[in-house]
């Protein structure tokens, strides 16, 4: 598995283990262990960054709405156009 992966579901020393094997150094290597604290780092800033995040927030909050639509509306006309209206 990926470090940042099992570090994001608080398996820190699988995470370790499996940087330091990517790596080819040991574990307790000092650059392993920075690397770590700067994975650790930003799985803590994403998380801020999503809380209080919402589904409804992800699609229709301000910026994002205009987004949903051009994507929805591309995906219907795929849809629409595709091989099964020719039959």
């Amino acid at each position: 598995e990926l470090p940042q992966w099992l570090a994001s579901v608080d398996r820190q020393e699988e995470a370790i283990t499996t940087l330091a094997y990517l790596r080819k150094d040991s574990v307790t290597s000092q650059a392993v262990i920075e690397e770590m604290y700067k994975i650790q780092a930003a799985i803590e800033e994403e998380r801020e960054a999503c809380e209080g995040l919402r589904w409804k927030e992800a699609f229709l909050g301000k910026g994002n709405f205009i987004h949903f639509v051009i994507a929805f509306i591309i995906f219907l006309l795929q849809q629409w156009a595709g091989q099964n209206s020719v039959k």
